[in-house]
């Protein structure tokens, strides 16, 4: 009976979905995600012999499965609803705001193939309230997710098993091999 009355610590709760989305969003992830797909059935070889419709259907399948399991990946990197709620609070700072668009124009142009902005232009301006924000956020725990290695985004066998068979069965072609 005495164990029961012990404290126990909280469980760390499982990053939801629409903090996952959220945190993205911050970042810059989804319109990295975005223009990487579009690359990918714009551009691809692969796809040039299907028709508008079937590129239409085989887009929206790869896209969504993609999605998830980049979903899965920051759920990874994140680890805990509350770091997600950390970060968003950062974001709200005007240190933080100003940070998050450093981040964001940094992963949409290494995905444009297009030189990263320096950190001399994050740093160049910023007001010692901004500088407070920022050096909060960096001595904080949440701020470990930037020293972790993204997880993996890609697709285990018997996931890429499954959207082949969806792309088969709802498009009506197969799916280029990887």
């Amino acid at each position: 009976v005495a164990l029961m009355l012990l404290p126990v610590g909280a469980a760390a709760a499982v990053p939801s979905d629409s903090q996952v989305v959220r945190v993205q969003q911050l970042l810059g992830f989804d319109e990295a995600f975005a223009l990487t797909m579009d690359e990918k059935f714009d551009r691809s070889p692969e796809l040039s012999h299907y028709s508008t419709s079937e590129r239409t259907c085989v887009s929206g399948l790869v896209r969504s499965a993609f999605a998830g399991a980049m979903n899965n990946a920051f759920r990874d990197l994140f680890g805990d609803a509350a770091v997600v709620e950390d970060w968003e609070r950062f974001a709200q700072t005007p240190g933080g705001a100003r940070f998050m668009e450093f981040v964001r124009s940094g992963v949409v142009a290494t995905v444009r193939n297009q030189p990263r902005p320096e950190p001399e232009q994050f740093m160049d301006g910023l007001t010692p309230a901004q500088l407070d924000d920022v050096a909060r956020f960096m001595s904080s725990p949440a701020a470990a997710v930037l020293k972790r290695d993204f997880p993996e985004v890609d697709l285990p066998q018997e996931q890429q098993a499954t959207l082949a068979a969806k792309v088969q069965s709802q498009c009506g072609v197969e799916l280029p091999r990887a």
